[in-house]
């Protein structure tokens, strides 16, 4: 997932994510994700017992200016349940996406190749960026 590789500090993907990330937090660039990128964030500092850790997640991604965080509305359970039956993704992934979709995101940046599966998303791969 783009925002824990980010928040990781991953080797591969650090200097590729930071200029996103810096428009993001400076609101020189908008984005849009699910709201689900909250809890899925959190889950990592969770597990090891780093509640604050978990906190801080939170409190930077809704701190973000340039990033809506986007709930779970009608239309888009609708569309991931679509998306769910006809692509077999996750329900997770498949509320990603329709999330994007819904709101008619530009991009959408993951580096989960499944998410090819859609015909009506063109997902944009870390990998195939480095």
């Amino acid at each position: 997932m783009v925002f824990i590789h980010y928040l990781d500090g991953h080797p591969a993907y650090g200097s590729l994510l930071d200029p996103l990330f810096d428009g993001w937090e400076s609101g020189e660039s908008q984005g849009l994700a699910s709201v689900l990128v909250v809890a899925e964030t959190m889950v990592g500092p969770l597990r090891t017992g780093a509640e604050e850790g978990a906190r801080n997640a939170v409190q930077w991604l809704s701190g973000l200016p340039g990033l809506e965080l986007v709930p779970v509305s009608l239309n888009i359970g609708i569309r991931a349940a679509e998306i769910r039956a006809r692509s077999g993704l996750p329900m997770a992934d498949s509320l990603h996406a329709a999330t994007a979709l819904v709101r008619g995101a530009e991009v959408f940046l993951t580096n989960d190749r499944r998410f090819a599966r859609l015909r009506e998303l063109e997902p944009v791969f870390l990998d195939d960026l480095l």
